[in-house]
């Protein structure tokens, strides 16, 4: 028996595409911007409260408030805009904005400023961080449930964005029958 040993499979994947799709990935990374408007972390020394920090005070920078009763002095007064917060935050709208109004390339935007915003949030992590640890143990930042949640929310996003296809996008396996659209061999 001489049979044909190439079989063709043809397999639908579920695909993101559409309007509903695109809207639940353009949802999270705003979700994960409206977390910017809460407490990232608090700043501590010995325990006691020092001030809390928003992700909008990352982004364009922030006055220190007056500590104990004690001024910063002028080269300490002011919390400078961070890089990374900001490259968070841009790059979460414009995935958002991408995926909305391309029609061919939204998988691009989502996958590409979503994976962005994820390492920069990772970055605004360790900087604050290393931050902290120049302080030789004196101040700890307590990183608050809207940091982790944008984290989240910024790599949802990535991950469902991977999922914006074309409708009915098929992959072709060599051992596979060609069952076609009425789902009987042809």
């Amino acid at each position: 028996m001489a049979e044909d040993s190439n079989i063709l499979i043809n397999i639908r994947i579920p695909s993101m595409s559409g309007k509903r799709g695109k809207g639940m990935t353009s949802l999270t990374f705003v979700l994960g911007m409206v977390f910017f408007f809460f407490t990232f972390f608090d700043v501590n020394c010995n325990n006691q409260k020092l001030m809390s920090v928003s992700g909008i005070d990352l982004v364009v920078g922030m006055e220190k408030p007056t500590i104990l009763g004690q001024t910063p002095t002028n080269n300490e007064t002011d919390l400078k805009p961070n890089i990374f917060a900001i490259l968070a935050l841009l790059s979460a709208a414009g995935a958002a904005i991408g995926i909305q109004a391309s029609k061919r390339k939204a998988r691009t935007w989502g996958v590409t400023f979503g994976t962005l915003s994820f390492l920069g949030m990772l970055g605004l992590y360790w900087n604050i961080n290393a931050g902290v640890e120049e302080a030789n143990g004196l101040m700890s930042a307590d990183f608050k449930f809207p940091f982790y949640a944008s984290i989240f929310a910024f790599l949802a996003g990535t991950i469902i964005s991977t999922r914006l296809k074309k409708p009915h996008e098929s992959i072709n396996h060599p051992l596979s029958e060609d069952l076609g659209d009425s789902g009987q061999k042809e």
